[in-house]
């Protein structure tokens, strides 16, 4: 009884056990799993704190990159102070507006004006023309559509473009320089030569008066002499007077020949005057074909009054063909001169089917801004008056001598004025081939004139 009565006592104890048993387990079992559960979020806190690290590492590298490359292109970045942002929007906005600023600036400012007589376009390696006015040509160097939109421009392409225009603009200075020394040569050469000849000239003419004046002396000293001998005898005064002719013959003779001297020393400097006078005429046309009327009969040229430009002047118009080789087009001539421009009628075309043009060039063997032509008349002119053939050189820009000397250009012979006349015996006929003047007849005047 006893026994089963302790028996029956411990059944509780049992349970209780097991239920504390159960119980301990249950919450080993909840510790366990929370206590894993918070070593996998370490993990993950771990992975993303080096993550972290890694990216702000990364971010700091790309800000000093970016402040390092916009202090090289003048757009510096500030550091960024604690707690606050970069703003790249605001220095990309800085940018754009810079870009703009530049593509602006470049097309604005890479723009020329040079003379139209002297410049000659080379779209390949020079600048390129964008206009022409008058005696002016505007010239641009950088291309046309080169330059991108701002949004898409970057400075590296802006940078290239500038490159580009420099070395278009290069090329032009260094071709107008390379002509420009090249001319300086050229006059400092004709000057040079100018300079001694006329140097030479000079000494020449003291020369020939000094052995002038001693010849009249010593003609004169024999001719004082000759005359005290003559009182001695009438014989010795024969003599002497043979004497003094012959001398005074060999005089005259000795007096001749330096007079010829004198003119073919005065040739000579003529010539080389004007050898500098035609060095200094610009190589190539005399100018451009600016416009042709509707109908094609009125062309307006590149000269006016500032270019020494005269009504009834003529030019052969012209263009090259390859190699250079001039094609001749037609002839004009000027009716109405203003400044700097003058209209022409157009009275000859070499072919229908290559008619006078916009951009086409002309030029005339007679005409040149810096020289004034000089004639002279000589004789009578069947064709016209002497004073009418005057009027109409004078109108064209010819200067009409009264004689013939050294600045005479040419010498029209007409007819004789008395039928017994013979104009090449005349002075004025004889010191024009002495001085080597250019020689033409009536007719050949009346083809100048275009008659």
């Amino acid at each position: 009884m006893r026994k089963s009565e302790r028996g029956a006592s411990l059944v509780p104890l049992v349970i209780i056990f097991l239920i504390v048993a159960l119980i301990c387990g249950a919450w080993a079992g909840m510790m366990y799993s929370e206590l894993e559960g918070r070593e996998g979020v370490r993990a993950q806190l771990a992975a993303a704190q080096a993550e972290l690290l890694v990216e702000q590492n990364r971010r700091t590298e790309v800000l000093l990159h970016a402040q390092n490359v916009g202090r090289k292109v003048g757009f510096p970045i500030e550091a960024e102070a604690p707690g606050k942002q970069v703003d790249f929007g605001t220095d990309d906005a800085r940018v754009a507006a810079w870009l703009l600023t530049a593509i602006n600036d470049m097309n604005a400012k890479y723009v020329r004006d040079f003379p139209t007589a002297t410049y000659t376009v080379d779209d390949v390696n020079g600048g390129i023309k964008r206009e022409e006015s008058g005696d002016k040509i505007k010239i641009a160097y950088v291309k046309t559509g080169s330059l991108p939109n701002p949004n898409d421009a970057t400075v590296e392409n802006i940078y290239r473009e500038m490159l580009g225009a420099m070395d278009r603009m290069l090329f032009d200075i260094t071709r107008l320089v390379a002509k420009l020394e090249t001319e300086k040569s050229r006059y400092d050469t004709a000057q040079t030569a100018h300079e001694a000849a006329l140097g030479e000239k000079n000494q020449m003419i003291e020369q020939l008066r000094s052995d002038h004046n001693s010849y009249v002396s010593q003609a004169a000293t024999r001719e004082r002499d000759l005359q005290d001998e003559n009182l001695k005898s009438e014989e010795r005064r024969r003599q002497a007077e043979v004497d003094l002719e012959e001398f005074k013959k060999e005089a005259r003779q000795r007096e001749g020949e330096m007079k010829n001297s004198l003119l073919a020393k005065t040739q000579e400097v003529r010539k080389l005057i004007k050898r500098r006078i035609d060095g200094q005429k610009p190589v190539g046309p005399d100018g451009e074909v600016l416009a042709v009327t509707e109908a094609g009969g009125l062309v307006v040229l590149s000269r006016g009054k500032a270019d020494h430009l005269m009504p009834g002047t003529t030019f052969t118009v012209f263009n090259y063909g390859k190699g250079a080789v001039k094609i001749a087009k037609g002839t004009v001539k000027v009716l109405e001169v203003k400044d700097r421009t003058a209209v022409a009628r157009i009275i000859e075309v070499v072919s229908p089917l290559d008619p006078i043009v916009d951009g086409d060039m002309f030029e005339s063997a007679t005409y040149n801004p810096a020289e004034v032509l000089h004639f002279y008349l000589l004789g009578q002119f069947r064709k016209y008056g002497r004073s009418d053939a005057a009027r109409r050189l004078e109108q064209i820009g010819v200067k009409v001598d009264t004689k013939v000397s050294v600045d005479t250009d040419y010498l029209v012979i007409g007819a004789p004025v008395r039928e017994d006349e013979n104009l090449q015996d005349t002075e004025a006929y004889k010191l024009a081939r002495e001085l080597g003047i250019t020689v033409i007849t009536e007719e050949q005047l009346s083809r100048f004139l275009l008659y």
